[in-house]
């Protein structure tokens, strides 16, 4: 067991020398960077002191995985985390035309190309369609775009304590008015002008 685990030590030693080597060279070589990344995580080691947001562990993993073009992680590495996911979700040939053409994005009430490095957080959450995943044209975008939630009214619950008496002589007058007795205390103070209601309303 002493042995295992010395041999586990050595190898995660070795990993993370590995890591830390390419690390430094991350513009020299994206790819081996990546792989170096993965093996580490698959050994449990914990590299938040160089990786330290889930999209750049994201982005590793995914060229690792031959997922992600490994010339777009720079442009993504300041951008927010929903536009790296998005990017990882399609296809390498339609990254590839994204790095060269730019993403098609409704803004501004037109319809765009943008560098995927300008992508915004809104735009890229637009893009897919949550449930397929297709990509959605500008048109379907500017279609999704959040509007304003609608204000919706609502009861406010109160609670009333009558004696029995009384609760029993205001049941019966709703049983003779044909009315629940919530809608006949509201006719009633109506009727009093304690309150103001539309005939609509009531």
């Amino acid at each position: 067991m002493t042995a295992k685990m010395s041999n586990e030590t050595r190898l995660q030693t070795d990993l993370l020398g590995s890591f830390i080597a390419a690390f430094e060279q991350v513009k020299v070589d994206i790819v081996k960077l990546a792989h170096c990344y993965k093996a580490c995580i698959e050994e449990g080691m914990d590299l938040g002191r160089w990786v330290k947001t889930k999209a750049h562990a994201l982005q590793l993993l995914k060229i690792a995985e031959g997922k992600l073009l490994p010339e777009l992680q720079p442009l993504l590495i300041a951008a927010p985390e929903a536009v790296t996911v998005t990017v990882v979700a399609v296809p390498l040939e339609t990254q590839r035309q994204w790095l060269d053409e730019g993403v098609p994005v409704a803004r501004g009430g037109k319809a765009v190309r943008v560098p995927i490095d300008e992508l915004q957080h809104a735009e890229a959450k637009r893009l897919l369609d949550p449930v397929t995943k297709r990509i959605l044209p500008p048109e379907e975008q500017a279609a999704r775009m959040e509007r304003p939630p609608a204000i919706v009214k609502h009861d406010t619950p109160v609670t009333l304590e009558f004696s029995r008496e009384d609760y029993n002589d205001i049941a019966a007058q709703a049983k003779r008015a044909g009315q629940s007795i919530k809608v006949f205390l509201l006719a009633e103070l109506v009727k009093a002008g304690v309150l103001r209601r539309d005939k609509k309303a009531a």
